[in-house]
């Protein structure tokens, strides 16, 4: 007789004397099996019992169908799904037979399905089983492939977790929900700490706690048609139905409903609260942009508007400084042409001796004068460009001396711009200025002469015309 055996009659005698079973030590160590191998992880527990049990009935994980068809297209179905399909399931799946389903099992540990069962606010049947056990097969071939109850699990969204109390994490489970025999079927599900009655239509899981809504333990058989249902094993697939659909989803199948509506509503205002913020922090953020906008396009123009001004500004002080500039250079102009009218053009000589010529004026006025032969060509252009100096400036009031930046005498006329040039008429022929030189020396002008202003285009006279071969100067037609 196993140990097992002979634990659960102790256990049954010790039930009917009201003393718990799991007070004493022999019940609570757990001893495992040297056959089998100890799982890295629970899920890889979880994982190996499955296929273990696959292999055993002969049927298929619930989930294993779609997990196969997603690992053959090449689609990872996350850690859950496990290493892969057993040998039966891909059997089975070349040969395109129809399945024995199993419960889709949870490849978890214990406390992940309990935390599914709670976040999702569903059932969660946990199935424990001892290899060792003699009723152990009996209620995998039958309870567990069974089409009903099978179905009902499907239908409900009843969450399924299991294993083989030989192993770490099953045994802690079992010790967890005071089982004491084998097959072991228990159903856990959130129930308000006050009890189910209290529950309102705005109770949250965060107000309930997980419950062992029910307990079965113990043969799968008698479980044919004809027997009756207080005959039934407790574990069997009528009772299990029988009690699934009579006394615990009526019981807790309204208040589960409320709790997944009351989270999905909450979800729903959650992303609508979302969605809100989202277009509220989209609207802040473009009503910045047009604010930050704005801000730039106006301090571009008052940058503009200061670069404009700044401009005018500076043109405005290049226009006063040109003019002043421009003055200044008139009144040393106007001081030495009045300095070269008492210093560098003699008075006419008297007499016949002389050099007589005659100029034309840009303006058309002829003007005759008669030079000493002496006289140089600066006194020639020093005549003509004297003739600008207005009436009221009259000539024994011109300064005796140059102004500042010109030399004396004909070296002063070096730093002066003449403006203009003087040609002969007939035949053509530009008399340049040369410091020193008499006009006697000039051929033109040794028995005197007829000649023209010609001034610069700057200076065109209203009756010059532009002579295209003598450079920067306008000839005055005859």
């Amino acid at each position: 007789m196993s140990f097992n055996l002979v634990s659960s009659i102790v256990s049954f005698v010790l039930r009917l004397l009201g003393i718990p079973a799991r007070s004493f030590s022999l019940f609570s160590i757990w001893r495992p099996d040297p056959r089998r191998h100890l799982a890295l992880d629970p899920a890889s527990a979880a994982d190996r019992w499955v296929r273990e049990l696959e292999e055993e009935t002969g049927a298929v994980r619930g989930g294993r169908t779609s997990d196969v068809g997603a690992s053959q297209s090449g689609v990872s179905t996350g850690a859950e799904a496990g290493p892969g399909p057993s040998t039966l399931s891909r059997r089975n799946e070349r040969l395109g037979e129809s399945h024995r389903l199993l419960p889709d099992f949870q490849l978890s540990s214990y406390d992940a399905a309990l935390r599914l069962a709670t976040r999702e606010c569903k059932v969660l049947c946990v199935v424990l089983v001892s290899g060792e056990h003699d009723d152990d097969s009996d209620f995998k071939r039958s309870t567990l492939t069974d089409p009903e109850f099978n179905d009902i699990l499907r239908k409900e969204e009843i969450l399924v977790w299991g294993g083989d109390v030989r192993d770490r994490e099953a045994h802690q489970a079992s010790q967890k929900l005071s089982a004491t025999t084998y097959p072991f079927v228990a159903f856990v599900a959130l129930q308000l700490r006050q009890g189910p009655r209290s529950a309102a239509a705005n109770t949250t899981a965060d107000q309930c706690h997980l419950v062992i809504l029910s307990r079965h333990q113990g043969p799968s058989i008698p479980n044919s048609a004809s027997t009756p249902t207080s005959a039934l094993g407790p574990t069997s697939a009528r009772a299990l139905c029988s009690h699934l659909q009579n006394q615990l989803l009526p019981r807790v199948t309204p208040f589960l409903g409320r709790l997944r509506a009351a989270k999905r509503e909450r979800e729903h205002e959650r992303l609508l609260r979302e969605a809100q913020d989202a277009a509220f922090a989209a609207s802040a953020r473009r009503d910045r942009e047009r604010l930050d906008e704005r801000a730039a396009a106006e301090r571009t123009a008052r940058q503009e508007a200061e670069r404009q001004r700044q401009e005018k500004l500076e043109e405005e002080r290049r226009r006063l400084a040109q003019e002043k500039d421009r003055k200044n250079k008139e009144i040393l102009r106007l001081e030495w042409l009045r300095y070269a009218r008492r210093a560098l053009v003699p008075p006419e000589p008297s007499g016949s001796a002389g050099v007589r010529v005659s100029i034309r004026m840009p303006n058309g006025q002829r003007l005759v004068r008669k030079f000493s032969e002496t006289d140089t060509l600066t006194a020639l252009y020093g005549f003509v460009a004297i003739q600008s100096i207005a009436a009221e400036h009259l000539s024994q009031d011109d300064p005796t001396s140059p102004p500042a930046g010109y030399h004396q005498g004909e070296e002063g006329a070096k730093d002066y711009d003449w403006g203009f040039q003087l040609v002969s008429s007939i035949p053509r022929s530009v008399i340049s200025w040369k410091a020193g030189k008499s006009l006697t020396e000039v051929n033109e002008l040794k028995n005197g002469g007829q000649l023209v202003v010609e001034t610069r285009q700057t200076h065109l006279g209203s009756n010059a015309v532009t002579n295209p071969g003598d450079g920067d100067y306008d000839t005055e037609e005859e």
